[in-house]
């Protein structure tokens, strides 16, 4: 037990000043630096103990509106504008356990915007999957508000963003609980680090571009997505990336290898390449990688475009398989190439057949898997040559419609 003084004066340690780059998608801030969120919360409390409450302060001057709270007595206009989304909250407290599964959300709905009223004659199942429904339900409604004026829906408006953050943490991959393949399974850690949280310091991915397509739930058929079928899936790796080891860096060293044979017989002209970089060295250089497999942290690889810091990185660097590991992007995903010859990062346990999918609108592609009349979320893939929204230009890729069961 501790006082929120004492906590208070943890937080203000803990929490420097945060560059304003850091900042430009507020559907991440809480989730990659949940003490900025929780620095809003103290400082509001400060506000509060700080303003004296007098008969005079809540004094309402003639003329004045019955709704107009007096600020001195709230310490700011909007007193809850800065609580943290109920997904927000999800995000960070996602590797804490609960007795009662259905807590996992629960436990969370004093803390945060909502309008979810606690069941507990309901499944767990059925607890995550109203979650999720609340979130395409959001973006379902601004939809059909944007439509009446003829307008597109931008990726960018907070709910659409959101929506695909809680797509990204779906898929079998993340999934031990019997539920559709687009509804996160709360209760157990993501296999690796979603891939829509981007390159770091506010850089992200726009595979699908910057306007959102069909993103529908109905009941009887399941979420209708619009996009493209980029591929089917023919060759992928098997090696899983995890901590659980006794040798992590034999681990990656074998991971590399199986990478670099998939990749070999498709690199000279593999969708991807350029003039002077093939597709698969230009993937490991975006993604931070090193040539012996390790993730470089985004701050040393900061001036990634020179060859001459490239060789000094490798040389002055020691090999971190922990941070590999943990923050890396090959964690929990494992190398493919296509049928046609692009090669990336899908996730462990994705199998030859299975097709890699632009949704309009989000980050990042998407494996799917045949499942009856529609399909399986698997989980994200990184394809190179298509993250910037090349396919959408792409001759010979049709879009279609298509529904996740």
């Amino acid at each position: 037990m501790l006082t929120w003084d004492e906590l208070e004066s943890i937080v203000s340690l803990l929490e420097g000043p945060v560059p304003a780059k850091w900042q430009l998608d507020q559907a991440f801030s809480s989730a990659e630096l949940p003490f900025s969120r929780i620095n809003r919360i103290r400082l509001r409390h400060r506000r509060l103990i700080d303003t004296p409450t007098t008969p005079s302060a809540s004094y309402t001057l003639p003329g004045a509106s019955w709704t107009d709270e007096p600020t001195s007595m709230t310490g700011d206009v909007d007193d809850h504008g800065d609580d943290p989304e109920l997904l927000d909250l999800l995000l960070m407290s996602r590797s804490l356990g609960a007795t009662d599964p259905r807590d996992k959300v629960y436990a969370l709905l004093g803390l945060g915007k909502h309008d979810i009223i606690p069941d507990y004659n309901t499944s767990p199942e059925d607890v995550f999957i109203e979650f999720a429904q609340h979130q395409i339900g959001s973006v379902t409604d601004l939809r059909s508000r944007v439509e009446r004026f003829e307008v597109e829906l931008s990726v960018r408006v907070r709910e659409v963003r959101r929506a695909m953050v809680m797509l990204s943490c779906a898929g079998r991959q993340n999934q031990q609980r019997e539920l559709p393949s687009w509804v996160p399974d709360w209760t157990i850690d993501l296999a690796s680090r979603p891939l829509c949280f981007g390159l770091g310091l506010g850089q992200r991915y726009s595979a699908g571009g910057d306007r959102l397509g069909t993103f529908d739930y109905d009941f009887e058929v399941g979420l209708q997505l619009s996009g493209i079928l980029l591929d089917a899936v023919q060759r992928v790796g098997i090696t899983l990336l995890n901590l659980d080891v006794p040798d992590p860096h034999a681990l990656i060293t074998g991971w590399w290898k199986e990478a670099q044979q998939i990749a070999d017989k498709r690199i000279a002209r593999t969708p991807g390449s350029t003039l002077y970089t093939d597709a698969f060295e230009a993937m490991r250089r975006r993604l931070f990688i090193c040539k012996h497999g390790y993730y470089i942290s985004e701050v040393q690889h900061r001036r990634r475009h020179s060859l001459l810091d490239e060789t000094e990185l490798l040389a002055n660097s020691a090999h971190n398989a922990s941070m590999t590991l943990t923050l890396g992007p090959t964690r929990g995903r494992v190398m493919f190439a296509s049928s046609t010859g692009f090669l990336g990062l899908v996730p462990h346990g994705t199998k030859e057949g299975d097709v890699v999918f632009i949704v309009r609108g989000a980050d990042v592609p998407y494996v799917l898997r045949q499942h009856g009349s529609g399909y399986e979320l698997i989980g994200e893939a990184y394809v190179q040559g298509i993250m910037d929204g090349e396919a959408l230009a792409m001759a010979g890729l049709v879009g279609q419609d298509v529904v996740l069961r």
